[in-house]
């Protein structure tokens, strides 16, 4: 059962800025001294009187109050209320000032600050100017704690508290009453959160902003499952299990949302207003640059082979020669049937016509793989549009001067990255996208590359042909066998090397033993577990899931470091990796690293080229485990070695895009690890994931 004390700050130890735990050192109401560890407010100040709610624990440390609430009162005898005022609570009174208040006005202090200050003109050293701006400090403050304590009864946590008084400032607490689902537009804040609080703060649970709210976080949250839009009546259905109710009208706050154009309504469709407008612009500017004229001085074939040094199939010439007539064009194929060649082609052809042009993929390692294949610069998308977070430099406004943009990787460029791509080029500027279209399509919402593909209003070059070095390889030949739906082979044919191997385990328990004996093995041989191997999985739960590996792996491969923080899975040389686009650290989602050390509530990470990076307060909780990955997060990814875990228990992902990505990321041995059968439902598994998107019927109505 829990138990409520009253405790005396004497100081505050020990506070971690992302979670808001503390350890605090106080005195109980027998002047007994007692440690109390918890989450508490970033304006605690030593002479406080907290009430705290929780039970006692023993540990290696002792004993201790570990506390689950937290409400804080002010002192009230004179020596505590100047220990109070001089602990830096307000930035004009140390602690000499502190005493001469607090002997001035005793019990009566606060109300001085609060209600007359020009009576703070009687202590020694403060004049009239000094007294209004030390009310006008202690009022600002005395607002925070307010807010803090409001915002702590309603069930936020500190992390959340610091972002939403970042936003709103001393407007918090009106702000937050007026419309608590606004909290619901702030990172990793769902709708049940911001739901909780309306209700606690009172809100009906048919009233307008509560289904409002519902609508355009289901419409959010579709497009975590790639769609761009949803049809109304599943739209409607999935608001009512949302909001529990499911009697509500769904369609009068869809009319009044699109009023607001922060929904658009087509049909039988609903799209959030942005969604709907990227698929208008994209298909209108598509087929705009389709049509215009291409104007890079041609060259012929052989003049190309003897610049390149090397030799074109039929296919990579039609890719390398189009981009001298076709302003739009789409190049894909598999591995091993010379993308990059294509890529050295039409680098060196726009050489040779002296163009401007800007290589660029969606993510860091994709860029730098493209930069390695051209030998010439080549940057993440985000970076070349000039992104930092909030606005993007580059747009219809203020368009790119280059004359041609190639993208690589673009399997991953979903509609919004398509639209910011095509807003920022400039009149007649040419658009190449290579790409690999049967790979998993984008994280975001459409399915770009495979619809401008089936428009038929593109001109396409397909590379099929699979060269004779690329057939050396096991992992090649697999990858095209899995791509047309054939089994895996695990005997290499006369010139093959074995760099394709299963290691069946059928019992889920055994999966980790496994692949942790796999890693020994291959770091025995001089493969480096951090920079030379990845681990994929499908899903993160479960006994086969990156959760269970990254942990067990962390023990194997880091087992006596210490974690950054108290109660943080992640240790000290940990490899990690970066979850979000970060441009004020210039870290992007999909950016490995190692942790090379902690100084001062400081995380410092090396980055994969050697770039330290320092993660402060909540720049923390975008790190996670990287030992194991999902081969979604790992897309446009590759790596020496890749231990791919394919088991049943993984059954609602095992599709055939998914394994054929997974092994497409090794570049000199796939290792399988599971079942065979759950391999060979994957390859049989093609039906398409359906995403809703108007894209191809948008560029038809060109």
């Amino acid at each position: 059962m829990d138990l409520q004390i009253k405790v005396k700050v004497n100081r505050v130890v020990l506070r971690k800025p992302n979670t808001g735990w503390s350890i605090i050192d106080g005195l109980d109401e027998q002047n007994h001294q007692i440690k109390c560890t918890g989450v508490a407010a970033e304006t605690l100040s030593s002479g406080e009187t907290l009430t705290l709610t929780g039970s006692w624990q023993t540990n290696s440390y002792g004993k201790e109050f570990k506390f689950v609430a937290c409400a804080v009162s002010l002192p009230s005898d004179n020596a505590n209320i100047a220990r109070y005022l001089g602990s830096g609570i307000i930035p004009l009174v140390g602690p000499e000032m502190a005493n001469r208040i607090a002997s001035a006005f005793g019990s009566r202090t606060f109300d001085i600050l609060e209600n007359h200050p020009d009576l703070l003109q009687n202590v020694e050293g403060i004049g009239q100017k000094r007294a209004a701006n030390i009310s006008e400090a202690w009022k600002s403050q005395s607002q925070i704690k307010h807010t803090m304590v409001f915002l702590h009864g309603l069930g936020i946590g500190p992390s959340l508290i610091r972002r939403i008084f970042e936003m709103f400032g001393t407007a918090t607490e009106q702000e937050v009453r007026r419309n608590p689902y606004r909290l619901i537009d702030f990172q990793n804040v769902g709708f049940k959160t911001a739901d909780g609080i309306a209700l606690k703060i009172g809100f009906n649970v048919k009233s307008a902003e509560r289904i409002s709210a519902a609508i355009r976080f289901v419409l959010d949250d579709a497009t975590s499952e790639g769609h761009c839009f949803l049809h109304i009546p599943d739209l409607e259905q999935r608001v009512r299990n949302l909001v529990g109710i499911q009697d509500v009208d769904v369609r009068e706050q869809l009319a009044h949302l699109q009023t607001e154009r922060k929904i658009l309504l087509e049909n039988d469709k609903a799209y959030s207003f942005r969604l709907w407008q990227y698929e208008q612009e994209v298909a209108s500017r598509i087929i705009a640059f389709a049509k215009s004229p291409c104007y890079h001085e041609p060259i012929s074939r052989e003049y190309a082979e003897k610049r390149c040094n090397m030799k074109f199939s039929d296919e990579q010439w039609k890719a390398v020669s189009s981009i001298s007539n076709k302003n739009v064009l789409v190049v894909t194929g598999g591995p091993g049937t010379g993308k990059s060649t294509c890529l050295v082609g039409m680098v060196e052809l726009l050489d040779f016509s002296q163009c401007r042009y800007a290589l660029v993929a969606p993510t860091g390692r994709a860029a730098k793989r493209m930069s390695q294949a051209t030998n010439r610069s080549a940057s993440t998308i985000h970076r070349y549009l000039g992104y930092d977070g909030n606005e993007w430099l580059v747009n219809s406004a203020n368009p790119l001067t280059d004359t041609t943009i190639i993208v690589d990787e673009s399997s991953m460029v979903d509609i919004e990255l398509m639209y910011r791509i095509m807003s920022g080029m400039g009149k007649g500027c040419q658009l190449v996208l290579v790409g690999d279209v049967d790979q998993l399509p984008s994280v975001g919402p459409g399915n770009v590359l495979r619809d401008l593909i089936n428009c038929n209003r593109i001109p396409v070059v397909r590379l099929t042909h699979i060269f004779r070095q690329a057939l050396t390889s096991m992992i090649v030949t697999n990858a095209h066998n899995v791509r047309v739906g054939k089994p895996c082979r695990f005997q290499p044919e006369t010139g093959q090397g074995l760099d394709f191997l299963m290691h069946p385990v059928e019992d889920p328990a055994q999966i980790t033993p496994a692949v942790l004996s796999l890693l020994a093995g291959l770091e025995a041989q001089g493969r480096n577990p951090f920079s030379d191997i990845q681990v994929l999985t499908p899903m993160h739960k479960g006994p086969a899931g990156t959760l269970a590996l990254n942990s067990a792996i962390q023990q194997q491969q880091n087992p006596n470091s210490s974690p950054i923080f108290n109660g943080s899975p992640l240790h000290l040389h940990d490899k990690v990796i970066q979850t979000r686009n970060n441009y004020k650290l210039g870290v992007f989602n999909g950016d490995i690293g190692t942790i090379e050390r902690t100084e001062k509530g400081i995380v410092y990470v090396k980055m994969d080229g050697g770039v330290v990076v320092p993660y402060e307060n909540s720049d923390k909780d975008d790190l996670m485990l990287a030992y194991c990955l999902s081969v979604h997060k790992y897309q446009g990814c590759e790596v020496p070695v890749v231990i791919f875990v394919v088991h049943r228990t993984h059954y609602i992902m095992l599709m055939r895009n998914l394994l054929y990505t997974g092994i497409t990321r090794g570049k000199k041995e796939v290792h399988l690890v599971g079942q065979l059968s759950a391999i060979d439902t994957a390859i049989f598994n093609n039906a398409p994931i359906r995403r809703n998107s108007t894209l191809i019927d948008r560029i038809l109505a060109k």
